[in-house]
């Protein structure tokens, strides 16, 4: 038979401890604790010793002259021994109170030779079976209590006759047995007594059963790599189809009507036109003609235009004699002149005139001989001006390119969770401004010009959980590998085509061994803490392992999947 004997370091815990006995492939474990061991100075944990090398089927002998320790062993019937040399025994309350021979480091821990070992292995089985023979009662002392038992019943007996002897003739209330004299006088502490035992129970059930759990946190080392791939836009939904990168797009719009105030800058002369009548001539020869003047034909004067309101023909028949009643005969023909009704282009009585000389005309026909003109008048009035309105629009431009980053914002808010966000399509827009009064129209006194314009603001985004789908099956990583995080994927060089749109999808990703919570959760159900630590340090590519323990005495996870946490991280993302 062999021992196996272990060093307790100082760092140690029970948990420990008690992990290395289930560990140990021998029958008998040797523990041999270090100088003023913190550990083994407490009862409860001697008892979790004792009761882990029991479901253990181990014997543990105790390797110490520690007085505190020996006293503690006693306490829980646990074998101890000065030196791994010396037979091992089961030692007393009296035996823990004397001055023990204080044995020094070499006499605990030299190796036995094959003689001292095996009389010290045999010496340690001996040691518990005889613990267990003298904690029986022998057969003398069984007829010893038996006598004794009829002996009391015999003076029992014999003290009732006297009892029923000395009765009055009155009948008395018959005494009470011992047992419920005994119960009546400490019935108090009886209860208190059962009201702890089954508080105690309940404790021990909700310590040991119900409250144990462990978190187990598990960090794997990752690798970085870069991810790029040209995709499609659509906006028809019909013809998404994001396996081979052709995303639906989503519009995320915001109208806003804004309402302007503004001082109209422009004037106009609303008086009069000056009406009258220019007169006009033309030389026909051989056979006559007809020229036609007509309605808007311009006659200008200086810088003064008029313009002809209505149609008119200018013409000869060839016939001498028709030629008096138009105008002049010449040598080669006919001069013919002709009256034209026309209106100043402008009020104002500077378009006043009368003027015989230096007449031009659109009409190259024809020429002017004079013009006469009178009833013109001057009245200027506010307007407002197509640049009155173009410094408006610039306005409010300008405005709604200043706040572009919250409306931005509020887009991205109104997109909702899920969505990536196409930055680079933000754009806003406006609508025609009307004006009142309107452009040109005079400006009353006390009316405040108005412009009202839409400015509309306008984004794209798609489906975030598609994005992340397609860069993980486009992502260059082995079958034994698989994507941890995915970093911020975005879209750049988004461009309107004839079919729709186009861009560039970028980001970076980890990627690591293919591991899930639900693998972790199989491989540590029920086992030691020890045995996880080695179960998932043994996998490729964990790094740190932390496991936290509901409760001080917990040493191995729980069976039930229910009470084990798993938080699987990625180092270097906290």
């Amino acid at each position: 038979m062999n021992k196996d004997v272990i060093y307790i370091e100082a760092e140690d815990d029970i948990t420990d401890i008690i992990s290395k006995i289930e560990s140990s492939k021998e029958k008998i474990v040797a523990l041999v604790p270090p100088k003023k061991s913190g550990v083994l100075r407490s009862i409860v944990n001697i008892k979790l010793i004792s009761k882990a090398g029991q479901a253990a089927e181990k014997n543990i002998v105790l390797v110490t002259t520690d007085a505190s320790i020996v006293k503690l062993a006693a306490m829980v019937r646990l074998p101890v021994t000065k030196n791994l040399q010396t037979a091992p025994s089961i030692p007393t309350l009296d035996d823990a109170d004397s001055e023990p021979a204080v044995a020094t480091k070499e006499e605990i821990t030299e190796e036995p030779t094959e003689d001292d070992e095996e009389t010290s292995i045999l010496k340690v089985a001996d040691a518990i079976k005889t613990e267990k023979e003298a904690s029986a009662p022998s057969d003398e002392v069984k007829e010893e209590k038996t006598e004794k038992s009829e002996e009391k019943e015999e003076e029992e007996d014999e003290d009732d006759k006297k009892a029923v002897a000395a009765k009055p003739e009155k009948k008395a209330k018959a005494p009470q047995s011992k047992f419920m004299e005994w119960f009546t006088a400490y019935k108090k502490w009886i209860l208190i007594g059962s009201g702890a035992g089954a508080l105690l129970i309940l404790f021990l059930v909700w310590a040991f059963v119900i409250a144990p759990s462990v978190k187990i946190s598990v960090s794997v080392r990752t690798n970085s790599n870069n991810f790029s791939e040209n995709i499609t836009f659509t906006t028809d939904q019909t013809k998404e189809s994001s396996e081979d990168g052709v995303f639906y797009l989503e519009t995320i719009q915001e109208e806003t009507e804004k309402t302007l105030e503004f001082q109209a800058t422009g004037s106009k002369n609303v008086g009069e036109k000056a009406t009258g009548s220019v007169v006009v001539y033309s030389f026909f020869r051989g056979d006559g003609g007809a020229i036609a003047i007509n309605a808007g034909t311009s006659f200008t004067y200086g810088d003064l235009t008029y313009y002809a309101d209505e149609d008119a023909y200018l013409s000869w028949d060839g016939n001498d004699g028709s030629c008096n009643n138009h105008g002049t005969i010449g040598r080669f023909g006919c001069l013919v002149y002709l009256r034209i009704a026309a209106t100043a282009a402008e009020p104002g009585e500077r378009y006043n005139i009368s003027a015989e000389e230096n007449w031009r005309t659109s009409n190259n026909s024809v020429r002017v001989e004079s013009g006469e003109f009178g009833g013109g008048s001057d009245k200027t009035v506010t307007v407002i001006t197509e640049q009155d309105v173009e410094s408006v629009k610039e306005r409010v431009e300008s405005t709604a390119k200043a706040a572009e980053t919250t409306t931005l914002d509020a887009l991205k808010e109104k997109a909702g969770e899920g969505k990536l966000i196409i930055t680079s399509s933000f754009k806003q827009s406006f609508s025609e401004p009307v004006v009142t009064p309107a452009v040109g129209e005079a400006v009353e006194d006390g009316v405040t010009p108005v412009l009202k314009i839409t400015s509309t603001a306008t984004l794209y985004a798609i489906d975030e959980v598609k994005v992340k789908e397609f860069i993980t099956n486009k992502a260059r990583i082995s079958d034994t590998q698989k994507i941890y995080t995915i970093n911020n994927p975005f879209v750049e060089n988004f461009i309107a085509t004839d079919t729709g749109f186009t861009g560039k999808l970028k980001t970076s990703y980890k990627f690591g061994p293919k591991i899930t919570d639900e693998d972790i959760l199989e491989l540590v159900k029920g086992k030691g803490i020890g045995d996880i630590q080695h179960t998932l340090k043994s996998i490729d590519g964990v790094g740190t392992i932390e496991i936290e323990k509901s409760m001080p005495w917990v040493n191995a996870a729980p069976s039930d999947s229910n009470k084990i946490t798993i938080e699987l991280t990625v180092e270097g993302d906290k």
